[in-house]
This record gives structure tokens, sequence and C-alpha cells, in this order.
């Protein structure tokens, strides 16, 4: 298992929601943000969490993390399936082992 520092850097390296903000007009700066600090923030939670505790934390997390981007965000529709599947992506798929 990679350390949680590790892990946390692999998140905060995932900055695609910038670009998507500066390159279409459906998604905003602010979304930007709101979008990469509650992944982030998420990211942090969930690697700071006890081992056998961190599977049910990380659904917690992303269940958390996707209310608040899908319910506070006023992102375009064709781009409302963005956060959510980057939320997956990264605290289900990436931050849990097989094994946990």
């Amino acid at each position: 298992m990679r350390s949680s520092s590790h892990q946390v850097g692999f998140v905060s390296a995932h900055v695609h929601p910038f670009p998507l903000a500066a390159l279409t007009d459906g998604f905003a700066w602010i979304d930007a943000v709101a979008t990469y600090a509650t992944v982030l923030l998420g990211a942090v939670v969930v690697c700071a969490s006890p081992n056998r505790l961190r599977r049910p934390v990380a659904f917690g997390v992303s269940a958390g993390v996707i209310t608040v981007v899908v319910s506070l965000l006023e992102v375009a529709p064709h781009l409302a399936w963005f956060a959510p599947i980057l939320t997956v992506k990264l605290l289900l798929a990436h931050l849990l082992d097989d094994h946990g």
C-alpha cells in the first residue's frame, strides 16, 4: 500500500477541473476550485482514516462531495457528469486498495 502522502499527492496532481474551466463556458473557475478543493479535502479525510475504516469513510466522503458539487455548483448540464466521475475515480478507485 502506498503512503498517505503519496496518495494525497496523486489526487492533488489531478488538476482537470482547471483546464475544463479554461476551455469551456459551462464550468466556471469557482466550479473548478470547489471541485478540486472538495475532492482533495476528501482525499485527506480518507487517507487520515484508520485502514479498517477507510472503505466506509471513502464511500461516505464521496457521497458528501458529490452531494455538495451537484447541489451547490451551477454547471452546464452537459458537464454535470465531470465532478461525480472525478470523485469516484479518485476517492473510490485510486485511494482504496483491493484488500481493504
